[in-house]
């Protein structure tokens, strides 16, 4: 497994942001999940996802800022209009 790409790297093209998505889960860190969002609500005009998501602008940023602990109704907001979806799995046997 590659290791993830390092959160102060902005990776903004429409090539990278596969990359970077399927990478932040595998870190289990939540601040760096909201960075990785972020880099691509960034690029793809904060204040846009934030109209679709229903939330404000700062609270787009706040969240997705990659410092502290994001709200997962604001990180579950901002996936449609990224066009990201949220999937689990289970470990092992449940």
């Amino acid at each position: 497994m590659r290791e993830p790409c390092a959160p102060t790297q902005p990776q903004a093209s429409p090539a990278s942001q596969p990359e970077l998505l399927s990478d932040a889960p595998s870190t289990a860190d939540a601040s760096y999940v909201a960075h990785a969002l972020g880099v691509i609500a960034r690029a793809r005009f904060t204040s846009k996802i934030a109209r679709k998501a229903r939330i404000t602008r700062d609270a787009v940023h706040r969240s997705l800022s990659g410092v502290g602990a994001p709200r997962l109704t604001i990180l579950l907001g901002v996936m449609p209009p990224l066009g990201v979806r949220l999937t689990m799995e289970a470990t092992r046997p449940v």
